[in-house]
């Protein structure tokens, strides 16, 4: 339901999410862009966009028929819709973790965030672990353990998120607000006079 009062409180019309999933972010956003506005979702896995369309086909059509899911990977979207020149007012990121740096970097290079807009940023704690790969990087003391598969995938994820929320920190042309609820969302935008 965030999603839907941000966009609506900065007057977004319109709106791209990266990573539709179940399509209730989506819904949020097509909420919050309000009657004239539009959502462009991307998704690469078929059973997610199927689940996701069928969500949005049973919403009430004036909210449903404000959304565009578009199959395909979220780098060639972004890409694409950068070289067509779209800007949006409202870019919410929740794909591929190991990506984000990449997105983001696309996002800006190409000019898809408006220059009012906000990028939304899913997971930027992820689950808590993202800082704690801060302190390795100092040099403390972290207790070796034997991990499993889904504890390394954990720790891959986390290290993503770790990069991520330090490339944001480092690029000059935005600033940030970290908000530490669930696991984590982070609230971008251009700095004045960026």
């Amino acid at each position: 339901r965030l999603l839907k009062i941000l966009a609506a409180a900065t007057g977004a019309k319109k709106a791209l999410e990266l990573g539709t999933f179940a399509g209730y972010g989506t819904l949020c956003l097509a909420e919050g862009v309000g009657e004239g506005g539009s959502v462009t979702t991307v998704e690469c896995d078929e059973r997610a966009a199927a689940f996701a369309e069928k969500s949005i086909s049973d919403a009430p059509e004036d909210i449903g028929s404000r959304v565009e899911i578009v199959r395909a990977r979220c780098l060639d979207a972004i890409e694409r819709l950068g070289s067509e020149g779209k800007t949006f007012d409202i870019i919410y990121m929740d794909a591929d973790k190991r990506s984000y740096v990449e997105y983001f970097g696309k996002v800006l290079d190409l000019g898809l965030l408006s220059k009012n807009g906000l990028l939304l940023v899913d997971n930027t704690l992820f689950r808590g672990m993202a800082p704690l790969q801060a302190l390795e990087d100092e040099g403390e003391d972290t207790e070796e353990v034997e991990m499993g598969k889904r504890e390394m995938r954990q720790r891959r994820l986390a290290r993503a998120m770790h990069d991520f929320n330090e490339a944001v920190f480092r690029d000059g042309r935005v600033e940030q607000s970290l908000l530490p609820m669930r696991d984590g969302l982070s609230i971008i935008r251009y700095k004045s006079g960026s």
